[in-house]
This record gives structure tokens, sequence and C-alpha cells, in this order.
């Protein structure tokens, strides 16, 4: 009902509406998976989507992501500014990866329906207000 007036709407919910309204999931896992593969579809994005399960994983919160990057042959690992409290930056380097921090309040700020622009938004208020255009939106700033 909120995006019903958006510019993109009828696009958007063509291929949006289906993945709510006729698939079965059997957790959440799965419906995240065919929700950004369907995103990186819509926008052309063509990056190789992956579960973890597809690896051997080790136990330590840092050593299990080292360990994952190392075995997708990663060079660089970026995460999002809350991990900064558990991430040990040091490990990565030791490895030979570079760790980059996405801040979110960084994006470019994109037209949306209503009032002041808010960062805090989920990537649908952007596909709805930007349709494919919204790539050019979806750059931020990191810190390395």
């Amino acid at each position: 009902m909120n995006y019903g007036r958006s510019i993109y709407f009828d696009e958007i919910a063509s291929w949006l509406s289906p993945l709510y309204l006729s698939e079965t999931y059997t957790n959440l896992s799965q419906a995240n998976r065919i929700f950004i593969e369907a995103i990186c579809n819509y926008l052309d994005i063509n990056t190789i989507v992956s579960n973890s399960l597809e690896y051997a994983l080790i136990e330590g919160k840092t050593e299990r992501l080292i360990d994952l990057c190392v075995q997708a042959g990663a060079s660089e690992y970026t995460s999002g500014p809350a991990a900064r409290d558990y991430i040990d930056s040091q490990l990565f380097e030791a490895r030979g990866i570079e760790i980059t921090w996405f801040e979110y309040d960084r994006y470019i700020e994109h037209p949306q329906l209503w009032g002041e622009f808010s960062h805090g938004v989920t990537i649908l208020d952007l596909l709805f207000n930007c349709g494919n255009n919204s790539l050019q939106y979806m750059k931020c700033t990191r810190e390395k």
C-alpha cells in the first residue's frame, strides 16, 4: 500500500509479488536467497551467490569468515559497521585479505515518496522509487 503510488510500483511488483504470494519457503535463508537473486537479476548484477554450507566451516567468528574468503578465492571482505565490534581485522590482514566497511548513512540519496530522505530503508524503497536506475544510488563510501 505504501509504495502503490511510487513511479516503478507496477514494474517491480510484477516480479516481486509472485515471490511473496506464489512461493513456499522452508526457511528464511531460502527466501532470502531467492529474493537476492531476483533483485540481482532485475538490476543485472552478476555476482556469484553461494551458501556458506557449500564450504568447509571452521570454529571462530573471524577465523570462519577468513577461511570462507580463502575458500572462495576472495582478496577483500566487506562488512557493515556493526561487525567492527567482533571482527578482528588484524587476522584478515595477516592472511592478505583486505577488509572494508560500508557506511550505510553515506549512500547517495535517492527520491523517496514522503518527507526528508531516510537512509534506514530496505532496497525495496530504492527499487520502487528508482526502478532500473537503482544501481546509480547503490554506491556508498567505504572505509578501509
